[in-house]
């Protein structure tokens, strides 16, 4: 995490900290957080990326595996012997941070990248 990423948070938890710190029920809480993310993005404190990872991180125990998997016939893969320019040609394309690294097929996946 950056300078500014960290300043960021720390902003993020000072306004938090200051609404409501005796919130207990964790609906309450997680609505407040929402409110909180909104107002923060609001003012550009935080990105919107941060706020949709922190939404996502709250509705966790909600999300099913099926809605975040992707199709078979759409992994992007790499063979074991690919060179390192390719990997980063890849992972460019791609759009993806875990790539499977295979032998022979996709059905032999040796490890996987993270990028």
């Amino acid at each position: 995490m950056g300078d500014s990423s960290e300043q960021g948070l720390f902003r993020f938890l000072k306004l938090f900290k200051k609404k409501k710190p005796h919130l207990t029920d964790s609906h309450d809480l997680a609505e407040e957080i929402h409110d909180l993310m909104d107002e923060g993005q609001a003012k550009g404190i935080i990105s919107g990326e941060e706020t949709h990872m922190v939404f996502g991180a709250l509705h966790l125990r909600e999300t099913k595996a099926h809605s975040i998997m992707v199709p078979r016939t759409e992994i992007s893969s790499a063979p074991l012997d690919s060179s390192l320019g390719e990997v980063i040609k890849l992972v460019n394309h791609c759009g993806h941070t875990r790539i499977p690294i295979h032998k022979e097929s996709i059905d032999k996946i040796v490890g996987i990248l993270h990028a």
